[in-house]
C-alpha cells in the first residue's frame, strides 16, 4: 500500500457512479491512508491537486441513479473539498476535460510552489 501512495502529490479519487459503496471505500479506506501516509487532510484545502471522478456515467446518465448519485457526490465533495467531474471510461465522455482538470490543478500547484 505505502508504495502505491508514497510520493503522489496529485491524483484521481474514482468511484463507480452505479455503485456508491465505492465511494463509502473512498471515504473510508482510501481516504484515510492518503492521511496516513501522505500527511494529506483534503478537509483542509480546496486546493490539493486532487480530483473526485464518478466513472460509469454511461450505466446511470439521465436516469433516478444520476439524480441521487450526484446528491451524494455533492456531500461528499464539500466534506473533502475536491472538485468533481462524472465521466465514462467506456464511451470517453469527459475523459478529456478530466485531464484537462487535473493538469490545471497540478500547473496552479506548481505556479505557487515556484513564486
Amino acid at each position: 500500500m505505502y508504495s502505491l501512495l508514497n510520493g503522489a502529490r496529485a491524483g484521481l479519487l474514482v468511484f463507480d457512479l452505479s455503485n456508491l459503496t465505492t465511494l463509502d471505500v473512498l471515504e473510508n479506506f482510501w481516504i484515510p491512508h492518503m492521511h496516513d501516509i501522505l500527511k494529506i487532510d483534503f478537509t483542509q484545502s480546496a486546493k490539493l491537486p486532487f480530483i473526485l471522478v464518478g466513472n460509469k456515467l454511461d450505466l446511470v446518465k439521465n436516469t433516478d441513479k444520476q439524480a441521487l448519485a450526484l446528491e451524494e457526490v455533492n456531500e461528499f465533495r464539500k466534506k473533502f473539498k475536491l472538485d468533481f467531474i462524472s465521466v465514462s471510461a467506456k464511451t470517453g465522455e469527459n475523459i478529456q476535460a478530466m485531464e484537462s482538470m487535473i493538469i490545471s490543478k497540478i500547473k496552479s500547484m506548481v505556479l505557487a510552489t515556484t513564486s
